[in-house]
């Protein structure tokens, strides 16, 4: 189950200019258990971190900011 979870995760990543970064998917998707363990034990405790994640997650995002000219 976890492979084939993994393996959607991997799926739906854009390549990094970098290359090939293995573990994305299985680091993607601890962070997704992890935060689903800590919404059951405590309710509410991970508000936001999807909004942060995304953030840290998106590379369109980390390549542009204030200072970038279109």
């Amino acid at each position: 189950m976890v492979r084939a979870w993994m393996a959607w995760i991997d799926s739906r990543l854009t390549a990094p200019p970098t290359g090939a970064q293995p573990g994305r998917a299985a680091a993607i998707l601890s962070i997704v258990e992890g935060m689903s363990l800590l919404e059951v034990a405590s309710p509410g405790s991970t508000a936001g971190v999807s909004t942060y994640l995304a953030g840290l997650l998106d590379p369109v995002a980390t390549r542009s900011g204030p200072d970038d000219s279109p």
